[in-house]
């Protein structure tokens, strides 16, 4: 996976804020592309970024910087507003929802010392983006491999 790995200070926040603004744009360029695909299933892409940290599970809204940030890009396939859900035929769950997270980018403690980053709050952006594309055709495959929900309350 490839990655730029830094020490945080508050000098390098518009450079995270930028890494996530293109990296959501290039991810749905790519994600676009699929759109059609998943049309002859009757479904929608919904494309999302959402942050958290250790207080905030998910939000909406980009939270402060600090250890235990993270953002993350999701894609659900949706039918009729709701997230698809497929049927598990091979018994391991009842169900699986048909979307994928990718983590973008995150602060944590560094545990470097000979980086002189000990302790210190590391900052991770995540700029593959090869695994998109592989993750898309997951999900067609799961479209195509098991009976999808009717129910999808």
């Amino acid at each position: 996976m490839g990655m730029m790995r830094f020490i945080y200070d508050e000098n390098r926040k518009k450079l995270i804020i930028n890494h996530e603004n293109t990296m959501f744009k290039t991810y749905t360029e790519i994600i676009g592309k699929y759109s059609v695909l998943f049309k002859q299933y009757e479904c929608d892409l919904k494309i999302s970024i959402s942050w958290s940290d250790f207080k905030v599970k998910s939000s909406d809204c980009r939270l402060p910087f600090h250890t235990g940030y993270s953002c993350y890009i999701s894609c659900e396939v949706q039918k009729e507003g709701k997230t698809v859900r497929v049927k598990d035929t091979e018994g391991e769950v009842k169900y699986y929802s048909v979307e994928v997270v990718w983590q973008i980018s995150s602060i944590e403690r560094g545990s470097l010392l000979k980086e002189k980053r000990f302790f210190k709050p590391v900052v991770e952006l995540y700029t593959d983006i090869d695994e998109v594309e592989e993750d898309m055709r997951g999900l067609l495959q799961l479209l195509d491999k098991f009976p999808m929900m009717t129910n999808m309350d």
